[in-house]
């Protein structure tokens, strides 16, 4: 059986070749290039995929994935150290995680890498590494939210 060298693309009508392209897959703020095979057109237009040539970006998002989840349990270690060193006694893996997320044991898990903090806890963590005094105003919000 003789192997298909080019294809019509159902929508547009355009002739296919069987090649590969660069392909950008982005997660969370974080990006990777890699090289995906298809059907491509020579006008570098929109082409078809089969299954199996959707492993490399898969692959790839499943990286930047792993790698998110890290940078954040390290934002989360880091966090902790920092606002430590700022307030002797006053912090601690537990109080932090009632502030941000409600739960007593997330940043012990964000620490041993068994979870990864949620898009507005990543964010609250980021506003505190960077402005340590917010923790404060978060304390008093927390004491007594706004109405």
């Amino acid at each position: 059986m003789a192997c298909k060298r080019m294809r019509v693309h159902p929508e547009t009508g355009k002739i296919l070749r069987r090649g590969k392209r660069r392909m950008t897959v982005a997660f969370k703020g974080l990006s990777r290039d890699v090289e995906v095979r298809g059907w491509f057109p020579d006008d570098g237009s929109d082409g078809l995929m089969e299954r199996a040539d959707g492993d490399a970006a898969d692959a790839a998002r499943r990286t930047l994935k792993a790698e998110h989840a890290a940078r954040a349990c390290e934002l989360a270690g880091r966090l902790v150290q920092r606002l430590s060193r700022l307030s002797p006694g006053r912090v601690t893996r537990k109080k932090l995680s009632l502030l941000l997320t409600g739960s007593p044991n997330s940043f012990s898990r964000y620490g041993r890498g068994d979870a990864a903090p949620s898009h507005p806890t990543l964010v609250l963590m980021t506003l505190l590494d960077r402005r340590p005094e917010l923790l404060a105003e978060i304390e008093a919000l927390a004491i007594s939210p706004a109405t």
